[in-house]
């Protein structure tokens, strides 16, 4: 995982365990982004006609998967 030094910083001195420091810093960069768009949107009149969706990639792999795996079963419904 890779994280800029800024977004980590506020929490070195609390979070000694590399890997929940640099997921703290990327927490805390979508927090930041999620602040500016919003903003924008509310600068451009937008933000009441918008609806924001978030995802993990780990999430979409994971729907793909059962979709997939859903494909290859009978459906139980038809009869041979």
């Amino acid at each position: 995982m890779q994280v800029p030094e800024q977004y980590k910083e506020q929490f070195k001195d609390k979070i000694k365990d590399k890997t929940r420091l640099n997921l703290a810093g990327m927490v805390s960069c979508m927090d930041e982004a999620i602040a500016n768009i919003t903003q924008t949107l509310k600068e451009t009149g937008l933000y009441d006609n918008t609806i924001m969706i978030f995802s993990t990639g780990k999430i979409m792999k994971l729907t793909n998967n059962l979709r997939k795996s859903k494909l290859k079963r009978p459906d139980p419904v038809r009869t041979k």
